[in-house]
């Protein structure tokens, strides 16, 4: 189910906001009051919002704009507050709905190059370094060419002199400023040797990197070179379909992973857990 809305001040444009219907089988929201499910509506809706999940609004202003009084639109926002529907910085005025990427994939990759410049609207705060982390996590579901856009994002995106300074510029900047301690080689030369038949990495781009650092980050166990040649050998030894090995019946030549499409979360997890052992 789409929710337009309409406005003016960033430009003219029409923008939608994705609502999935099953929300109301939530265990929440179809038991917050009327009111607090209106604002939930408002804040979503409101020309005050851009692509992104995180704006700019003071709670008075909203209220002027839903045509409440401000003690009715506090204590709405309040329950929502309460009840996580959305997150509120009252320092800087900033709004944020969690998971919101979720039902807000971009259509390509330069769309998601023109949502990012609104972050520059957004002071600095840790909202919204929570938004830009949660924008980068779902990137990496997404696939390569999107998270090429993040790890190439020019950092002056970022607002500076205001908040805390822990907006883009701290978690996404310029490749040659990247440094971790993942050994991006030793890993390839891993796989080269345990997965020969699979097509061999000849540049190791900055997109692809991140998508190695963020395995490699995310589990102690992962934080090993050992765990990846176990891992690399495991999909040799079990897992058919990956290295081609399924006959396609067409007489084409069977479909392969790569390392980049092994190494996307949703992928990666799937290996994980078993789902392409045969």
């Amino acid at each position: 189910m789409g929710v337009h809305a309409t406005g003016r001040g960033r430009g003219e444009m029409s923008r939608y906001r994705n609502v999935h219907c099953l929300i109301w089988n939530d265990d929440k929201f179809p038991f917050a009051s009327d009111d607090c499910q209106l604002v939930w509506f408002h804040l979503k809706t409101t020309p005050l919002t851009g692509p992104i999940d995180i704006y700019k609004a003071s709670l008075a202003g909203l209220a002027e704009e839903k045509r409440w009084s401000l003690q009715r639109y506090r204590k709405a926002f309040a329950e929502g507050l309460a009840k996580g529907f959305w997150k509120y910085d009252e320092k800087f005025h900033v709004v944020l709905f969690p998971k919101f990427f979720k039902h807000n994939k971009p259509e390509n990759p330069n769309v998601l190059k023109s949502w990012l410049k609104f972050y520059v609207e957004v002071p600095d705060c840790e909202l919204k370094n929570e938004s830009i982390q949660s924008l980068k996590a779902f990137a990496e579901g997404w696939g390569e060419p999107f998270l090429k856009v993040l790890v190439n994002l020019t950092p002056n995106l970022c607002e500076t002199g205001t908040g805390t300074g822990t907006g883009i510029k701290t978690l996404v900047s310029e490749p040659e400023k990247l440094t971790d301690e993942c050994p991006h080689q030793e890993i390839i030369k891993i796989f080269h040797s345990e997965l020969p038949m699979l097509t061999r990495i000849k540049d190791w781009t900055p997109a692809r990197q991140e998508l190695l650092r963020a395995r490699w980050r995310s589990k102690e166990d992962y934080q090993d070179v050992e765990w990846w040649r176990e891992f690399f050998a495991y999909i040799r030894e079990k897992c058919p379909f990956l290295v081609g090995q399924n006959s396609s019946g067409n007489g084409k030549r069977p479909w392969q992973a790569d390392l980049p499409w092994i190494l996307e979360q949703k992928h990666f997890t799937k290996i994980i857990e078993g789902g392409y052992e045969q």
